[in-house]
């Protein structure tokens, strides 16, 4: 029987009230004590209608997960703990700047969630513990942590062949393990940087079919499963299909039923469509200009290694689940924690999903994500039971050092002191050289044992070590005629002449052992022009073409901004792309150049095909078999 209106608006109305000034929880809460209190009230006062439903609705709103006792925006379960954390966030809780949401857990309990700054800067929409974020590569610990509930209950196991349960995936001749796919040690080529190379763009709608039919196209590993590490993202993303092929869900699906709905995260989903709507979700920006900000626009629709989207909050229940091991219990904790171990017996610092480090003595594991403007961290100290999660939706924002600045507000009985490195030893006294005895040292020189390209140059009235576009170091020369790296603090490192008055050939010494040798710079012999043409990959499915314009060797894409090859040895060059970090030159018997190699930091070897000597290989062909005998 319907409540009379106006004792059901009386019933609503504190926690409508209360609805302009706290979170959702909060409001929940309020509401249900407010239904409560008006069924308690007309059950004793008998004759009241509706004091039965009302009791029965209170009852079923403080049940709901919302409806926890949480930590609300302007409040704490430590008034002290809340203000130090709002001093640290200070710089980002204003309506006009992006900004940040916060959870800090201890002894199984959430006790500090916040936000600050906007998360909509067109509709001034403020960040809360409830603003949906999307959070990047954090997703994989719920990938990995999938994966481990799956073989506790013997649906799989970890250590099967992915081809077990994706069958499409190429036989790179040497099995691939879920784990060796968890712990980036499978040697396979990262989908992120494999899409960029073939055109896309990073706004691009990318979605899980266009990653997983460039998969299907690989022909080559970095290297044999198992022998190293390398970030790759394209195990997470085949760890999804995998649980969704081996529960016969829908991986959004599965996760929701298995893992965030248990654990009661109620805000958490994973995001399969770059149209779906997410009420009050946070949008990411970058800066431009003085004080100005621009969208960084993303449109994923890929998922596993990414595009899960949560909150602060919920964020904080997947914390306290790491000290209370609800769901799955200390076994599968212990499992996903577990470092990667190389077939060689190489420890890693890298587990299932997650980095295991140590951080100021105490043990922690964790992990960072980023795309476009959104940035996370989410890290926890097993042995102390504190975590820590920010999610922001600023480019810049250091999420991981903000995150350590506010899990020390709970460890600062725990930590040990950092003591600052010790300087290098300089030996000789640092002597002030006149501009021509420093002049003497400038030139351009190559490491054939690294491959690699150096310069040192006069800078200022200083000289400086300058390592391909890759970063530089200062140089002072020293009483004894040597050159001191000066920024290197754990092994400073001598550059000496080899003797003469001018550089000539050098020598790096590090702690007294001699390195590496470095010769003076001579351009390659080959001739650029025989580069120049159009190149395809296979495995991508797209072209790059070469050009020599005013001695310099260009590549260019449709899609891309063009980019510079240097010259580094014979055949060899350096992309100022980073996708092309590394390029180099294949050539058949009677020395015509038939392709290029690419690597960078997560792919390595992929071949480009010289296509105007394919085509007129095969023209050639064709002209032959025209020919009568």
């Amino acid at each position: 029987m319907p409540m009379p209106q106006h004792h059901a608006g009386s019933a609503l109305g504190l926690g409508i009230l209360a609805g302009r000034h706290v979170d959702r929880p909060s409001f929940v809460a309020l509401t249900g004590v407010g239904l409560v209190w008006w069924g308690a009230r007309g059950w004793l006062r008998r004759g009241r209608r509706g004091a039965p439903l009302a009791l029965l609705f209170g009852c079923v709103a403080l049940c709901q997960p919302g409806a926890r006792a949480q930590p609300a925006r302007d409040g704490s379960v430590d008034a002290d703990l809340g203000e130090r954390a709002d001093a640290l966030m200070a710089a980002y809780d204003r309506p006009d700047s992006p900004g940040a949401a916060i959870a800090l857990v201890q002894d199984g309990r959430l006790v500090l969630a916040r936000g600050y700054g906007s998360a909509q800067l067109e509709y001034g929409q403020p960040i809360t513990p409830r603003t949906p974020f999307h959070v990047a590569s954090v997703s994989k610990q719920f990938t990995a942590f999938g994966l481990v509930l799956l073989a506790e209950r013997g649906e799989l196991s970890l250590d099967d062949d992915v081809r077990a349960h994706l069958p499409w995936v190429p036989d790179f001749g040497r099995p691939i393990t879920l784990r060796q796919l968890m712990h980036h040690t499978s040697g396979l080529r990262d989908q992120w940087t494999l899409l960029h190379m073939a055109g896309w763009r990073f706004d691009d709608v990318i979605t899980q079919q266009q990653v997983l039919t460039l998969v299907r196209r690989q022909r080559e590993l970095n290297f044999a499963p198992g022998s190293e590490f390398t970030y790759c993202n394209t195990g997470y993303t085949l760890l999804a299909e995998v649980i969704s092929a081996s529960t016969e869900r829908s991986f959004a699906q599965w996760m929701e039923a298995e893992v965030f709905t248990p654990l009661g995260m109620g805000d958490t989903h994973v995001h399969i469509d770059h149209e779906q709507l997410i009420p009050g979700r946070a949008y990411s920006y970058r800066r431009q200009g003085e004080g100005g900000f621009k969208k960084a626009v993303l449109s994923f629709s890929n998922f596993g290694a990414t595009s899960l989207f949560t909150t602060a909050e919920d964020l904080g229940r997947w914390l306290v689940h790491f000290g209370t091991h609800e769901l799955g219990g200390p076994e599968a904790f212990e499992e996903q924690c577990a470092p990667a171990v190389l077939d060689d017996g190489t420890l890693l610092d890298y587990a299932s999903g997650l980095f295991v480090e140590r951080y100021r003595g105490l043990r922690r594991v964790g992990h960072r994500g980023g795309d476009a403007g959104f940035r996370a961290y989410v890290g926890y100290f097993p042995d102390q039971r504190v975590g820590v999660a920010v999610l922001a939706n600023l480019s810049d924002f250091d999420t991981e050092g903000v995150g350590m600045q506010l899990a020390e507000l709970l460890l600062d009985g725990d930590l040990l002191d950092e003591a600052a490195p010790a300087a290098p030893s300089p030996g000789d006294a640092v002597v002030d050289a006149s501009a021509e005895a420093l002049q003497a040292w400038v030139g351009e020189y190559y490491i054939p044992a690294a491959d690699a390209r150096r310069s040192i140059a006069l800078r200022e009235g200083r000289l400086v070590y300058e390592r391909d576009g890759r970063g530089s170091s200062p140089l002072a020369l020293r009483e004894d005629g040597e050159l001191l790296m000066e920024d290197v603090a754990d092994e400073w490192v001598l550059v000496r002449r080899a003797g003469g008055g001018s550089p000539g050939r050098l020598r790096w010494v590090r702690n007294g052992r001699a390195d590496s040798y470095v010769h003076p710079w001579e351009p390659p012999a080959a001739d650029l022009c025989e580069l120049v043409g159009t190149y395809e990959s296979p495995e991508l499915q797209t072209r790059y073409s070469l050009t020599l314009e005013n001695g310099r060797l260009l590549a260019r894409h449709p899609r891309h901004v063009g980019f510079e090859l240097l010259p580094r040895s014979l055949d060899r060059f350096r992309g100022t792309s980073r996708d092309f970090e590394q390029v180099r030159a294949e050539r058949d018997a009677s020395g015509a150049v038939t392709g290029l190699r690419v690597s960078s930091e997560r792919v390595r070897e992929l071949l480009f095909e010289k296509l105007d000597l394919r085509l007129m290989r095969r023209g050639t062909s064709r002209d032959s078999a025209r020919t009568p005998p």
